[in-house]
C-alpha cells in the first residue's frame, strides 16, 4: 500500500510538473489534479474504487523534483523500468 501511495502521489507531482511545462499557465484545484491523478492511476489498481484510496497531499512542485523521484527508483529491485 505504501508503494501505490507514493506512485500515486508521484502522479499527482508529474500531473503537476507537464502543467507547470506548458505555454499557458491554466491553474489547477486539488480536486482537479486529484481527478487527473486517479484517472491515470484506476487501471492500475485492483479495487477500481477511489474512495479505498487516501490522499497523502498535494502539492506544486518543478519539473526537477519529479525527474529526480523517478530517477530514484530505477534499476531498485522491483521497480518497472519503460
Amino acid at each position: 500500500m505504501q508503494l501505490l501511495s507514493r506512485c500515486f502521489i508521484s502522479l499527482a507531482c508529474l500531473t503537476l510538473a507537464l502543467t507547470a511545462c506548458s505555454a499557458k499557465v491554466v491553474p489547477l484545484s486539488e480536486q482537479e489534479v486529484v481527478d487527473i491523478v486517479w484517472h491515470a492511476l484506476e487501471p492500475n489498481t485492483s479495487s477500481h474504487n477511489q474512495a479505498a484510496w487516501e490522499i497523502v497531499g498535494v502539492q506544486g512542485v518543478t519539473g526537477r523534483e519529479v525527474q529526480d523521484l523517478f530517477e530514484d527508483t530505477v534499476g531498485e529491485p522491483g521497480a518497472i523500468v519503460g
